[in-house]
């Protein structure tokens, strides 16, 4: 009897552990770059930081994410030189923070390249 009533609690305490949660995706992009002969990160973070200051005024990129990365742990580090990952909380911010940067962010982007 003691190993019946061992066995039932058992198999009914699996539902009394487990965790219910819903899984939330970021939304992520991904900007890949090497740099153009005698520019380094550090401009890089100097052009990150004024985009940090436009996008503040905008609103837009309110709950935006930004990540600058180097390769590490690659066979071919000299193929790329960084990489911008930007993380949204969901498709409608990723959509309207993306439609700000089409519509406004010219000027920026021509500072970035040159």
């Amino acid at each position: 009897m003691k190993y019946f009533l061992s066995l039932f609690v058992l198999c009914f305490s699996f539902n009394a552990m487990s965790q219910e949660s819903t899984y939330e995706p970021y939304k992520a992009e991904y900007y890949i770059g090497k740099f153009k002969p005698g520019k380094d990160m550090g401009d890089m973070v100097k052009w990150a930081n004024d985009w940090a200051k436009w996008a503040e005024k905008s609103g837009a990129f309110e709950n935006y994410g930004v990540g600058l990365m180097t390769p590490y742990f690659t066979q071919e580090l000299s193929s790329h030189d960084f990489m911008w990952y930007g993380r949204y909380p969901n498709s409608t911010e990723q959509f309207a923070g993306l439609q700000y940067w089409v519509e406004n962010g010219g000027d920026l982007l021509a500072n970035f390249q040159r």
